[in-house]
């Protein structure tokens, strides 16, 4: 592991790179060396397609895609998207066919949307993923920790650093997540943090309680995303100060935006 960048391709803000798109949801892509990985694939198609045209990012050479849970702004363009797969390794939560219970999607009648599913568990390089497991090298999945929808996320083991987490929207908690990062990887440094962390709905003194523990973890950078939330994110700034990264309109992470964590950190927020 040389080199390492996390850049967004989905979210609900877009900063000042007008020639992508913002779209419900969250989308983010990670490159390591040569090889490319995309965690979660947000809610629509069309705009997730028109932003890796416009980053000149190639679906077929992204190697794994890996879904956080079955929440639509987290895996709804995955239904159509998945017809470009060639042999891309799929990873989904064990609940994954229950999103048929809430799929709407103009593209697909009532009867056609358990074909949907099917689909995707038909798929030949499908994986569901049960516990966590190790990707690829220094490369790991939680595995589905428990909320109201299964929800795994992903842990980057950077050399000499420490652990890099990405979250989807962090239902489980973000305590129960950093532990179950720290069990995977077998290393208890937090380098950074990345993602929705569903801040958005919370209360001051709950909210004031949350970003305390993102202090006492002390990670070295923190980019909130998603369903953070506005308010959360200004909080977060005032107590965990030059630690938390975002873009200049304080639209969180940003479409188009990115990080390179390896070999130095350097952000490329607009």
């Amino acid at each position: 592991m040389n080199t390492v960048k996390v850049t967004c391709l989905s979210e609900n803000t877009v900063g000042f790179r007008y020639n992508l798109l913002a779209c419900i949801g969250q989308s983010l892509l990670i490159e390591v060396d040569s090889k490319k990985y995309l965690f979660d694939t947000s809610q629509i198609y069309e705009g997730i397609t028109y932003n890796l045209e416009n980053l000149h990012i190639q679906l077929e050479d992204i190697e794994t895609v890996i879904i956080s849970h079955n929440h639509l702004d987290h895996s709804g363009a995955l239904f159509k998207l998945i017809n470009n797969f060639t042999s891309q390794k799929l990873l989904l939560p064990p609940d994954m066919p229950s999103i048929n219970e809430r799929l709407y999607n103009p593209n697909y009648r009532t009867e056609d949307q358990k074909t949907a599913i099917q689909r995707l568990l038909d798929y030949k390089n499908t994986t569901i993923v049960h516990e966590a497991i190790e990707i690829d090298k220094n490369i790991y999945t939680t595995g589905p920790l428990e909320a109201y929808a299964k929800e795994q996320s992903l842990v980057l083991d950077i050399p000499n650093k420490g652990l890099v987490v990405l979250v989807g929207c962090s239902h489980p908690t973000l305590p129960v997540i950093i532990d179950k990062a720290i069990q995977a990887a077998k290393n208890e440094k937090i380098y950074g943090i990345i993602g929705g962390l569903h801040y958005a709905p919370l209360g001051e003194k709950e909210l004031v309680e949350n970003i305390q523990y993102i202090k006492s973890v002390n990670p070295d950078f923190i980019i909130p995303s998603h369903c953070t939330g506005y308010n959360a994110t200004k909080m977060m700034q005032k107590i965990l100060g030059d630690k938390v990264h975002v873009a200049p309109i304080g639209g969180q992470f940003g479409v188009g935006n990115s990080v390179t964590i390896l070999p130095e950190l350097t952000f490329d927020i607009c």
